[in-house]
């Protein structure tokens, strides 16, 4: 289902890593744009669907972004498929199993899931930071 909204204010997420559109109807949409590409201007329509957001700038052109909540969980999701496919492929060989069943392999597998997470939010940050000002006003 397409939603269509109107957009009321653009401004930067707090974490830096995209910008949230609040609407007119109260709601609030986070979106991820290219730090060189234009944010949906006051007044403009968007459609909303299936985690992809279109809105048009002052041209008349069309941008294609993503929403930026389930953006990060695709590729959480995506990490998460990765590390099972590993997994499966290494307790196939009963000397890997016996490694990765220990507490501290398990322990050691959480740190390197938390820090590639943390890895993809500060490429996040410092993308958007290296983007011209998008404050409108």
């Amino acid at each position: 289902m397409i939603t269509q909204k109107k957009v009321k204010l653009s401004e930067p997420l707090d974490s830096g890593a995209g910008v949230r559109v609040w609407h007119d109807d109260g709601t609030v949409t986070g979106i991820m744009i290219p730090p060189d590409g234009p944010v949906p201007a006051p007044g403009s329509v968007c459609s909303i669907s299936h985690g992809l957001f279109v809105f048009e700038d002052s041209a008349g052109k069309t941008h294609h972004v993503m929403q930026h909540d389930p953006t990060l969980q695709t590729m959480k999701k995506a990490g998460e498929a990765i590390g099972a496919i590993v997994y499966h492929a290494a307790v196939s060989r009963p000397w890997l199993a016996s490694l990765l069943s220990s507490e501290i392999t398990t322990s050691r597998v959480r740190q390197i899931v938390k820090k590639g997470e943390d890895i993809i939010q500060e490429h996040c940050r410092r993308w958007w930071e290296g983007a011209p000002d998008r404050s409108i006003h």
